[in-house]
């Protein structure tokens, strides 16, 4: 069965499309692999950044005696929360 498709569209500068055109000409890859590969991995990052930053945050608020402090489920839920969205 064909997985459904849609079209993803933006504007980038004319020098940036020429670096990126013969970068993965040069790689032997298409354009289009390699976006989806950077955005699965960007987003990857940017999930485990978010995590790292609350907690950095809730363990210094913790330490401040700000905050109550986060419990062994709530931990477990924000890795299950990374696990699953990085499926």
């Amino acid at each position: 069965m064909k997985e459904h498709m849609v079209r993803l569209s933006f504007d980038i500068p004319e020098d940036q499309h020429i670096l990126l055109k013969t970068g993965c000409a040069q790689l032997k890859i298409a354009i289009k692999d390699f976006l989806y590969e950077m955005t699965q991995k960007g987003l990857k990052e940017l999930k485990e950044k978010q995590l790292h930053d609350r907690l950095k945050k809730s363990i210094q608020q913790s330490k401040e005696g700000k905050i109550r402090k986060v419990s062994l489920k709530e931990l477990d839920q924000w890795e299950k929360d990374l696990e699953n969205d990085s499926e």
